[in-house]
């Protein structure tokens, strides 16, 4: 869903630039952003891994597989319930 969202093709018309505001207002975004990196915005939470992501949906991916043990738990499950939120209230 949040890459088909990041493309911007979208009928909804939520774009890549709702996710990213809505990913950086989560209470937890401090875990798994580089606020200071616009290239590579988001990391991986993992202290012992810490890879970085241009998108959301690449932080996502990348918790979703068996490429780190963060999984979708802690901040990156909170980002994702928060945007949701935010999706379902644009509706």
């Amino acid at each position: 869903m949040f890459l088909h969202l990041e493309t911007g093709r979208c009928e909804a018309g939520i774009d890549v630039d709702d996710i990213d505001d809505w990913a950086f207002e989560c209470p937890r975004s401090r875990d798994y952003t580089n606020e200071e990196d616009d290239e590579t915005k988001y990391r991986c939470p993992d202290p012992d891994c810490q890879q970085s992501f241009r998108f959301v949906s690449g932080l996502l991916q990348h918790a979703e597989t068996d490429a780190c043990k963060t999984g979708i738990r802690g901040a990156v499950n909170q980002m994702v319930v928060y945007v949701k939120t935010q999706i379902w209230s644009q509706s």
